[in-house]
């Protein structure tokens, strides 16, 4: 047998097993080569490669030496692989031994478990398992994830395990991918009629929602000192879609069937002057108190989502209705967007939009998708961007007619309580000017008395008409005025006489075009006892 290997070469080859070995030469004889490590047998005629280049030698390779061969029903992989490791042969995981890499096989998705006869001796054994704390034990089965402090949490159980169904599970801290067995990492949810519905964060304490009932769970997660306690216990208020909670600081909004609520830390805030939860939507109330007739114009509750954009001090809640005549659940062109402007306590309501899919804030650019609605092209959903070009409006307000129809909260000068003799509102509003037009502002003011609320009391009609184009979006023709900044205007309306109530509620509507305002507040004044107090 002639060969060119030297001894001191490395050398390549596979072994009678397939294995790839490379090792040192250790002597040459005649006919003989003798390398280092344990004996390892080969295949007769097998190629042996020396990976030493010498400047009186060329290597030959042929192409295709040894064609892959694929049999029946074998696994291919798209770069997918399974690492397996082990220790060595009598030392026990985090005990007496580390874990080291016996082998890296393609992923077959086609089958629930893959077989791997280990052959290898503790010698050849691989690379150190990186990560020699903590055993990466998955997960059970379960419904919302959510990140809090430097640990996973899961919960909402599985089908296949009823018992899971009020347990929260939670990874060891800095592993995520790391839960050990039932009975350490898990605290249990009181077991009540109703299931878990989702899992938030208010301020410094993990909430778990049930349809029903509301827990907060404070402690040491990674010492196992934990305490459940039930928020507004009574009060049968929980969250219907986990899809809706979303952390504001110490605040964390959810939607109840009732409305939309808020927890701070382990309370429901706020509350009336008798403790009881008030919620953020009650100027809004009526679109949860009320069900739409028409099936299709209804509001499915359980598919809301809504998230924090804090570029603009924004809930946004997207209530989707769906068509029962299709098998595909898909938000339909009745679904609605409310925002809570959670600085100014506003609500508004945005429609076309499709957010179905969920809503995510990327560097302070909000994204919304819909879901299995468009289907164009054989696209399954539609994602979007909302622009922020200030100088782009979404309306044509000087091309069409727009509606506007604004109304204050009852409770908008407090819990009302005492009877007042109302006299004048003041508005504070201004016209604005961005684009550089004539702007003509008409508006029908109206009054609703809280003993009669759908009945108006004081209409007056608000108009402002001058010569003045092009004027700065600082201008007002209601009030005193400078080019110089952003001046108050105010609009006295006297209101009509003997107007006495608890609570008084105003409104005002607008239809036309050129009619582009900023309503930044009102005050309502009372005379008690004949002396003047402005209430606000």
């Amino acid at each position: 047998m002639g060969y060119t290997i030297q001894s001191g070469d490395v050398v390549e080859f596979t072994d009678s097993s397939s294995r790839l070995q490379r090792r040192n030469v250790t002597a040459i004889g005649a006919g003989t080569i003798t390398i280092d490590g344990i004996p390892v047998s080969v295949k007769n005629g097998f190629l042996i490669a020396s990976t030493n280049q010498r400047t009186n030698a060329i290597n030959l390779q042929r192409l295709n030496a040894n064609a892959a061969v694929l049999g029946n029903n074998a696994p291919i992989s798209n770069n997918l692989r399974i690492n397996i490791y082990r220790t060595l042969q009598g030392e026990t995981f985090n005990v007496n031994g580390s874990l080291f890499l016996v082998a890296s096989i393609p992923n077959n998705s086609f089958t629930g478990t893959q077989v791997y006869t280990d052959e290898i001796a503790d010698v050849e054994l691989g690379r150190i398992f990186a990560n020699p704390i903590f055993i990466p034990n998955p997960p059970p089965i379960s419904k919302y994830v959510i990140s809090f402090g430097n640990q996973m949490f899961y919960a909402g159980g599985s089908n296949l395990n009823d018992q899971n169904s009020d347990k929260v599970f939670f990874s060891n801290g800095n592993f995520p991918e790391a839960v050990p067995l039932a009975g350490s990492n898990d605290f249990n949810i009181p077991n009540t009629d109703d299931d878990i519905t989702g899992i938030g964060v208010s301020g410094t304490t993990l909430v778990t929602t049930k349809n029903n009932s509301l827990w907060a769970a404070t402690g040491n997660f990674l010492t196992g000192q934990i305490e459940v306690v039930q928020i507004s216990k009574g009060a049968n208020i929980g969250c219907v879609a986990h899809a809706t909670i979303a952390s504001l600081g110490p605040l964390m909004y959810f939607l109840h069937t009732n409305g939309v609520y808020a927890i701070t830390e382990n309370q429901l805030y706020p509350t009336d002057d008798d403790g009881n939860p008030v919620p953020l939507s009650f100027p809004i109330d009526v679109i949860f108190r009320e069900t739409n007739f028409l099936p299709q114009t209804r509001y499915v509750l359980k598919r809301a989502v809504a998230i924090n954009y804090t570029k603009d001090n924004q809930y946004i809640l997207f209530l989707p209705c769906e068509d029962i005549q299709s098998t595909i659940r898909t938000a339909n062109g009745y679904s609605t967007i409310f925002t809570y402007d959670y600085q100014g306590k506003n609500w508004y309501q945005w429609i076309n939009m499709n957010a179905a899919g969920g809503m995510v804030v990327i560097d302070d650019d909000l994204y919304f998708q819909e879901r299995r609605f468009s289907g164009v092209n054989g696209n399954v959903a539609n994602l979007y961007k909302q622009h922020r070009f200030y100088r782009l409006v979404d309306h044509a307000d000087h091309a069409g007619a727009q509606n506007i129809a604004w109304k204050s909260s009852w409770t908008d000068l407090g819990q009302p309580e005492v009877r007042k003799k109302f006299c004048r509102c003041v508005l504070l509003m201004d016209r604005l000017s961005q684009l550089l037009q004539f702007n003509n502002p008409q508006m029908v003011f109206s009054t609703y008395l809280n003993r009669i609320s759908n009945l108006q009391n004081t209409i007056a009609n608000v108009t402002q008409v001058d010569n003045i184009r092009n004027s700065s979006w600082s201008f007002s023709g209601w009030g005193f005025n400078f080019w110089s900044g952003y001046q108050d205007s105010f609009i006295s309306i006297n209101l009509k006489q003997g107007t006495v109530a608890k609570s008084i509620q105003i409104g005002f509507t607008m239809q036309g075009i050129n009619m582009d305002i900023r309503f930044a507040g009102f005050q309502l004044e009372a005379i008690p006892e004949n002396r003047k107090s402005i209430l606000r």
